[in-house]
């Protein structure tokens, strides 16, 4: 389990993964789909690396919607 700092405020829940930039992405994903099924609620996760790839995955109830890596390759 990874260790979470939970932030909300006005309405958003904002959960940062202290270790989530040392996960695979297809643990991201994993990870983000769990979350959005266990919560019926879209769950919207995204890391920038290096200071120039970025990466996102939305979910909702446990689906992925859509998902981006502006480097593949990397």
């Amino acid at each position: 389990m990874l260790p979470l700092f939970v932030v909300e405020r006005d309405g958003w829940t904002t959960l940062y993964p202290q270790l989530l930039e040392e996960l695979p992405d297809t643990e991201v994903v994993v990870a983000t789909k769990k979350l959005s099924a266990i919560t019926h609620a879209p769950v919207f996760a995204f890391d920038v690396y290096d200071s120039d790839g970025f990466r996102y995955v939305l979910a909702d109830d446990g689906n992925v919607q859509d998902e981006y890596l502006s480097n593949p390759a990397a």
